[in-house]
């Protein structure tokens, strides 16, 4: 079931609620796209704490990610990089619902070949310098969006890294439409919500009818006299 799908489903069932009137032009199928991403990010947020929503079921991989040789020197006092070679690549949000488990594995495509990675600076920082670390290539993932909207990722290893190296991360998006420019990421896999998408629909429809069915409450006769 597409976003789209959820969205024409949310819209018809405002519509029957309120039999077809008040509906006006600002009531957008994107603008209920907008607010069924938010909402899913708060049903998820809801089930996880009550520990009904592994966070298994909410990775979606993306397996097609390329690297460039954008320089990692912005990253101020973590500049000590003499001996590494840093490849950079781009990710969307990630919602990190579950802390560092939002992100379940970034490495190689191949699956077997997983990268120590850390989304916090001081730990990485502290944590890269130990000898198991040291060796072996590691990811740091900056959770400060940079100007595409994104999150600035670094690979940093001891040993060159081929220029056509792809990588895999599977992780919680935080809007799951961001996947769709991705070729590797098909739309079954991006908006595999059914476990939720019932919760969803309910929720935005209910949110919709009661915004209209107050914006368009008739006035008591007490305000009509006055």
């Amino acid at each position: 079931m597409t976003i789209e799908h959820l969205a024409s489903i949310i819209y018809n069932n405002v519509v029957s609620g309120l039999d077809g009137n008040h509906i006006d032009s600002k009531f957008s199928m994107a603008q209920i796209e907008d607010d069924i991403v938010n909402e899913r990010l708060t049903v998820i947020k809801e089930y996880a704490l009550k520990g009904l929503l592994p966070a298994n079921d909410l990775m979606i991989k993306i397996n097609c990610i390329s690297l460039d040789d954008e320089p990692i020197n912005r990253m101020g006092q973590f500049e000590d990089f003499d001996g590494y070679y840093i490849k950079h690549f781009e990710v969307p949000q990630i919602a990190y619902v579950y802390d560092k488990e939002s992100v379940s594995y970034v490495g190689l495509i191949d699956g077997r070949n997983s990268f120590p990675f850390y989304i916090d600076r001081h730990a990485w920082y502290n944590h890269r310098n130990k000898r198991f670390v040291k060796q072996r290539p590691h990811v740091f993932i900056d959770t400060a969006t940079n100007v595409n909207n994104k999150y600035d990722c670094w690979v940093i290893s001891k040993e060159q890294i081929p220029e056509d190296t792809m990588l895999m991360i599977a992780a919680i998006w935080k809007d799951p439409r961001d996947l769709i420019e991705y070729s590797c990421c098909k739309n079954e896999e991006i908006f595999n919500w059914s476990f939720i998408s019932t919760d969803i629909i309910k929720r935005v429809t209910e949110k919709y009818l009661r915004y209209y069915r107050m914006l368009y409450q008739p006035p008591t006769p007490s305000v009509v006299n006055q």
